[in-house]
């Protein structure tokens, strides 16, 4: 005799309903019992892996591990002040693997727990924990840059050599000092839109306007005599250069005083003006 049972081999999510009876030695049975019923499911989830936290400005990305329950729901996201402190739930995720905190207070840290839970609402153990302290940082580019660039525009903010071919869809702009390449590796400056450079620089190479202009405001020299300096419509040189050739499809060429020059081909007018 005993008063429990286990029923197994049954399927999650079915309800089961039961009722009991008693009978003696004589094999006499009593009536059955008011029934009973349950539905099964499955455990818990596991507690969630791999959790890391990486730090933005106002912001924390949280990334993690998934969960490989059949009957994974998703995740909730619990956040803390301190590392052992209390761990309040800020956020119920579905099945992801990564979401950003926002809104958040830079130079403050941030403590990170997620737990998994399932569809019948049971929910794991937390993780173990990740921080980040967000912050506000401004982008810094380097002073020298190799490789290639391609771009939708180009502003240039900081004086920058640049040892790269420059592929750009729109405008080039420079503000600072650009140079270009070099004598022994010169470079190219190719964009479809207008080049503008206000800034004394040096380009090692040819420069290209496939759609715009090109305006130099400064001394701002090609090196080589056979470089070309070609745009679309006008070319204008504030400042005395060096090159090899101006080509202006269907624009003006303005020259400044004391350019030296191979050749220009213009469709349009060309001016040798004073230097401004």
């Amino acid at each position: 005799s005993g008063t429990s049972w286990t029923d197994t081999g049954l399927i999650n999510g079915t309800t089961y309903y039961y009722k009991i009876s008693a009978y003696n030695n004589a094999s006499l049975e009593s009536d059955k019992s008011l029934p009973a019923w349950a539905t099964p499911f499955n455990p818990a989830p596991a507690a969630p892996t791999g959790l890391t936290a990486t730090a933005g400005n106002q912001k924390v990305t949280l990334q993690w591990n998934a969960n490989s329950e059949e009957d994974l729901a998703g995740y909730k996201i619990y956040r803390s002040l301190t590392e052992g402190g209390t761990y309040t739930l800020i956020h119920t995720a579905g099945k992801v693997t990564s979401w950003v905190d926002t809104g958040l207070t830079n130079g403050t840290t941030y403590y990170y727990k997620i737990s998994a839970y399932n569809n019948a609402s049971l929910e794991s153990d937390k993780s173990l924990p990740a921080w980040a302290t967000p912050f506000n940082s401004p982008v810094v580019w380097p002073t020298e840059i190799y490789g290639g660039i391609w771009t939708d525009s180009l502003n240039v903010k900081k004086e920058c050599k640049i040892f790269a071919n420059i592929y750009c869809s729109g405008a080039v702009d420079g503000d600072k000092e650009l140079v270009l390449g070099s004598a022994d590796n010169p470079k190219n400056l190719y964009a479809n839109g207008d080049i503008e450079i206000h800034k004394d620089g040096k380009i090692f190479g040819n420069i290209y306007s496939k759609q715009g202009s090109i305006k130099l405001w400064k001394d701002f020299a090609t090196i080589s005599s056979s470089d070309t300096i070609q745009a679309k419509h006008d070319v204008e040189i504030k400042k005395h250069s060096v090159t090899g050739s101006i080509r202006s499809l269907s624009g003006n060429v303005n020259i400044a005083k004391d350019t030296q020059i191979n050749d220009v081909y213009a469709s349009g007018n060309v001016t040798l003006a004073q230097e401004a």
